[in-house]
C-alpha cells in the first residue's frame, strides 16, 4: 500500500461536480438506449450500467472522504481512480465548451478555467481521460474536404514561429492551418473563433517552447483538444511537454528544420485520416 494525499476543498468541489454531471448524462444515455434494445439485451446492459454507476459512486466517496488528508491505496487502484476522475473532468469540460459556443457567460468561463486547472494538476499527469466521451451529447463535426490543422502557441512570444508553421503546412494544397493572430479578424470574437476552429480541426499541433506552459490559452486549447479526442501532434522546439501532452509522441525540431517536422506530422495526419475512412 502507498500513501497518497487527498485533494483540497476547491478541487474536491470541482471533482464532485464532474462526477455528478457524468452520472446524470450516463443515466440519460442509458434510458435512451434501453428503449431501443430487444428484451434479450436489457438485463446485460442494465448490469453494465449498474457497475459503471457504482464505480462513479465509489470514486466520489473516496474523493469526499479523503479531502485534505492522507490515505492509503493500492497503486493499481489509485491509477484506476485517477483515470476515472480525469475522464469525468474531460467529459464535463467538453459540455462546458460546447455550451460556451452559444452562451457568453462569465460563469461558464470560470468553470472551464477551474476544470482546466484541476486537469493540469500533477496527479493527473499520466491519467487516461477518455472513458466517458461516448456518452456526450456534443455532436462532433464531420471532417471537411480540406484538413484543418490548429496550431497552438504562446501568442505574444511565438507568433512569428507559428506563422512560419502555417506557411509550411499550407504548402500542401489539401491542408489549412489555423493560427489565431493571422486568422482572426479585427472585431471578431476571439474566444468564439478559437473554439469554432478547435471544433473543426482534424489535428492539433502544440508549438512547444519554453513559453508554452505559461499561457492560459494554451492550457485551455489543449484541454479542449484532449476532451474532443482530436489527434495531437506536438512540435518541440525547446522545453518539455507539459501535463497530458507528456504521453504524446512529439516531433523534435530546430528552427532550421521545421519543414522536416511538418512533413512528418502531415504523414501521420494523413495516415490517421485514411485509417478512419477505411
Amino acid at each position: 500500500m502507498t500513501q497518497y494525499a487527498g485533494f483540497d476543498e476547491d478541487t474536491t468541489k470541482t471533482l464532485i461536480e464532474a462526477l455528478n454531471f457524468t452520472r446524470s448524462r450516463f443515466a440519460e444515455k442509458l434510458k435512451d438506449k434501453l428503449t431501443k434494445l430487444g428484451p434479450a439485451y436489457v438485463s446485460i446492459v442494465k448490469e453494465e450500467a449498474r457497475q459503471t454507476l457504482q464505480t462513479l459512486k465509489n470514486a466520489q466517496e473516496i474523493v469526499e472522504t479523503n479531502m485534505d488528508r492522507l490515505y492509503e491505496s493500492n497503486d493499481e487502484e489509485q491509477k484506476k481512480l485517477m483515470n476515472i476522475l480525469a475522464s469525468t473532468l474531460r467529459f464535463y469540460l467538453l459540455d462546458l465548451q460546447n455550451t460556451a459556443k452559444t452562451e457568453n457567460s462569465a460563469t461558464i468561463e470560470r468553470k472551464m478555467e477551474e476544470v482546466n486547472r484541476v486537469l493540469l494538476l500533477k496527479t493527473f499527469e499520466n491519467a487516461k481521460g477518455d472513458l466517458f466521451l461516448r456518452y456526450s451529447r456534443v455532436e462532433l463535426p464531420s471532417e471537411p474536404d480540406k484538413m484543418l490543422v490548429f496550431v497552438c502557441y504562446k501568442a505574444s512570444e511565438d507568433k512569428e514561429l507559428a506563422g512560419r508553421l502555417k506557411t509550411l503546412f499550407e504548402r500542401e494544397g489539401e491542408v489549412s492551418a489555423f493560427v489565431a493572430h493571422d486568422d482572426i479578424r479585427v472585431g471578431e470574437n476571439w474566444a468564439h473563433e478559437i473554439r469554432k476552429n478547435l471544433g473543426q480541426a482534424c489535428a492539433f499541433v502544440p508549438l512547444i517552447t519554453k513559453n508554452f506552459k505559461e499561457s492560459f490559452w494554451t492550457n485551455q486549447e489543449t484541454g479542449f483538444a484532449e476532451g474532443r479526442g482530436t489527434e495531437i501532434y506536438p512540435i518541440i522546439i525547446d522545453g518539455e511537454l507539459p501535463g497530458f501532452l507528456a504521453e504524446r509522441q512529439g516531433e523534435h525540431a530546430t528552427l532550421d528544420k521545421l519543414e522536416d517536422a511538418v512533413k512528418k506530422i502531415l504523414e501521420r495526419v494523413k495516415h490517421s485520416r485514411n485509417k478512419r475512412g477505411s
